[in-house]
């Protein structure tokens, strides 16, 4: 029972204004006014792909292809529009790559339930596919009125029946679920052991950048800057204890560095 292969699938990139990954002094600009001071930069996102001998894990599912409709009227759909990405880089057609598709998928664990991370779980409806969050994610993504609060959208998860979790827990051999909240309540990073390529550690938003890493920065977008930084280290005590390599959430520079699907995995 082990770990097979690793895909990391990108999914194109949002465009945001720099400040809301980098917190500094200052109010959000709209996107003309970042693009004249070098403020608006591309954040990829991406999923993961686990080959288990025990079935098929997906850690993320990105931002949805019909980002606009379900956007509209939020406001991320001007802060954080969806506008580098071509057809090919939709979550759907990076499985369709590698010869999946959704009914293939066993588990999907969601890092959170924003927007760019859970918003392509409506193609699991009817499935069967165990949906595991952590239940104070799962709490905050609930707990308010209306169709939007921040980057949780309602209809992304409202169809959902999620398995839901508490503390660090061992999801299947060789893949470990660790509590990092700070940037959202439930926020959850995963542990991955392969074989040859040692442990990967997929830290989702609770990183967005190893600019922020070392040392900490502290994001534009965070729930308690308190329970950020105790994420941040414990992280950097697993990296440099298991001489892991942390994935950041959405780190340009590093994405270019790293094996990517549809051509090259971890084994």
């Amino acid at each position: 029972m082990t770990v097979e292969r690793v895909h990391i699938l990108p999914l194109g990139a949002l465009g945001v204004d720099r400040t809301r990954i980098m917190r500094k002094e200052g109010a959000y600009l709209d996107r003309a006014t970042c693009m004249t001071q070098g403020r608006w930069i591309r954040t990829p996102m991406h999923s993961v792909l686990i080959e288990h001998s025990d079935g098929i894990v997906c850690w993320d599912t990105g931002a949805p292809r019909a980002w606009k409709a379900r956007w509209a009227g939020t406001s991320i759909d001007e802060l954080s529009p969806y506008e580098y990405v071509k057809d090919g880089d939709f979550f759907e057609d990076r499985l369709a790559q590698l010869q999946l598709s959704p009914s293939d998928i066993n588990i999907v664990v969601l890092s959170h339930l924003h927007c760019d991370h859970a918003g392509n779980l409506s193609v699991f409806d009817g499935l069967g596919t165990r949906l595991v969050v952590h239940e104070r994610e799962h709490q905050a993504a609930m707990s308010f009125s209306g169709e939007a609060s921040g980057a949780y959208i309602r209809a992304d998860y409202a169809s959902c029946k999620f398995e839901t979790v508490t503390g660090d827990m061992e999801l299947l051999p060789g893949l470990r679920l660790l509590e990092t909240p700070g940037h959202t309540p439930g926020s959850m990073s995963l542990r991955v052991e392969t074989r040859e390529a040692g442990v990967l550690l997929f830290v989702g938003d609770a990183v967005y950048l190893r600019e922020a890493y070392s040392p900490p920065k502290v994001p534009g977008i965070v729930w308690s800057e308190e329970m950020w930084r105790k994420s941040v280290e414990r992280i950097r005590l697993i990296e440099e204890g298991e001489d892991a390599l942390v994935v950041f959430g959405h780190d340009a520079a590093q994405l270019g560095r790293l094996r990517l699907a549809p051509t090259s995995y971890y084994v």
